[in-house]
């Protein structure tokens, strides 16, 4: 028995050499760990404790592709990213994968995380956009975010991918002189020229009542709300919409609706004038207050981003349908729709990211709706008589407006999104009160 297991030791010690290699290989290689294919179900929670510094674990290329995770909320953010690009991304669970890595972020935006570990997670999402979710354009970004951040982001050797690795390189090329020389100087280790700096803001204080910015949980310092850097570089400035508005027109109990003098004019199944000179006591009247359908409209906008959550628009447009039926003599039809408009927006960076982003606005301009409502009448007239007449009343609005309205933006990418409207627009000269109604796409730029 002992000589048998004397002529096996040195096939023992091959086999411990190996598994003593891969195992080494493994605790060095940091990022790539969370980046290769998941074991099977048995290992998957060794994998997760394995991986649980994400893409941010230490390894030998720490500092340039990765950065160990330090404070409480460094480590939920990394948590969350290890599960995005070592679970999810790998069983094609992509969007999934975006929401964990867009959670992560958040949680570095309103807690402390140095801004190295927010631009290689920023890094992370962008390869899962295009690698995994083939949106290209949208993981440049991310990318765009990481470097100007932080130029000593790099690919980890898992992230390796052709696609990857070209829309990474077009970033990086087109970024500042300053970047590509500070990311070139890690990579070989001769120090480039430090960039110009910028005195940084007072932290801002309790005052006598106790109110402050959030503070660092870990020494009691106001800690920042995010970093500006990465903020700016991944904010949408400018949006265009495209909408369809309906427009709900307002009638008020109106005596002698059809009658000469009538801010409605009446009007029978052929198209023809007919004022109402004589009829049967109870007709000839708008007898209860209600709303109709009024105008259709086409409209084109552009919006400005002034700060996070401010907007500065305009909107023109035309009447597609809807418009009343006028006489000889009546001012013409007011096609067109011109306004200007400002909004306020209630997400926290609304031109970041995806989400629900809800928003109300203020505007004023110029436009015409028409609204309709059905008259009935009894005609005592012996010229024109009529038992049981029924008429288009047609109320026209004056051509200039004022409203508020609110509306939400469903952002489904960073870039892009529908968006519904609501808004009250009072007409002056004759006055109509009117309820707008917008179904719209909105695209960034």
């Amino acid at each position: 028995m002992g000589i048998r297991i004397l002529h096996q030791l040195p096939s023992l010690a091959i086999h411990c050499a190996i598994v003593g290699a891969t195992w080494g290989a493994l605790l060095s290689e940091g990022t790539s760990i969370a980046w290769a294919r998941p074991p099977s179900a048995s290992g998957a929670a060794a994998t997760s404790q394995a991986g649980s510094d994400s893409s941010v674990a230490r390894g030998t290329d720490s500092g340039v592709a990765a950065i160990a995770p330090n404070s409480p909320a460094e480590k939920r953010a990394a948590k969350l990213a290890s599960e995005a690009i070592g679970t999810d991304y790998w069983s094609g669970h992509h969007p999934l994968a975006e929401k964990k890595l867009r959670e992560a972020i958040q949680i570095c935006m309103v807690q402390n995380c140095s801004v190295p570990f927010v631009a290689r997670l920023h890094r992370d999402l962008g390869v899962v956009y295009i690698a995994g979710m083939k949106r290209v354009e949208d993981g440049k970004d991310e990318f765009t975010a990481a470097l100007a951040a932080d130029a000593t982001v790099a690919l980890a050797a898992p992230m390796d991918m052709p696609a990857v690795k070209q829309a990474f390189a077009d970033v990086k090329a087109s970024m500042p002189a300053t970047v590509g020389s500070t990311a070139s100087a890690a990579a070989t280790g001769v120090p480039a020229p430090a960039p110009e700096t910028k005195p940084e803001p007072e932290p801002q204080l309790a005052d006598a009542n106790g109110e402050s910015g959030a503070r660092n949980s870990r020494n009691g310092e106001p800690e920042p709300e995010e970093a500006p850097e990465l903020a700016s570089a991944r904010r949408i400035m400018n949006w265009v919409t495209l909408g369809l508005q309906q427009d709900f027109v307002f009638h008020s109990q109106t005596p002698n609706a059809c009658s000469p003098g009538s801010n409605y004019k009446c009007f029978d199944a052929a198209g023809t004038y007919v004022p109402v000179t004589g009829f049967a006591a109870g007709g000839n009247q708008v007898s209860s207050g209600g709303i109709t359908t009024g105008t259709l409209r086409l409209l084109i906008g552009f919006d400005r981003v002034l700060g996070r959550r401010f907007t500065l628009g305009l909107r023109v447009g035309s009447v597609l349908a809807g418009k009343a039926e006028k006489v000889q003599g009546d001012r013409a039809f007011m096609y067109f729709h011109g306004e200007g408009r400002a909004a306020v927006w209630f997400a926290r960076d609304p031109f970041i990211g995806t989400g629900i982003h809800p928003y109300l606005f203020g505007s004023t301009g110029v436009a015409e709706v028409d609204g309709k409502v059905l008259v009935e009448y009894t005609s005592t007239d012996p010229a024109r008589p009529c038992p049981n007449c029924k008429l288009d009343a047609w109320k026209r609005s004056g051509n200039v407006f004022f409203g508020i309205g609110a509306g939400v933006q469903a952002a489904i990418t960073p870039k892009s999104g529908p968006i519904l409207e609501a808004r009250y627009m009072q007409f002056v000269g004759p006055s109509v009160p009117v309820i707008g109604a917008q179904l719209g796409y909105a695209v960034g730029f």
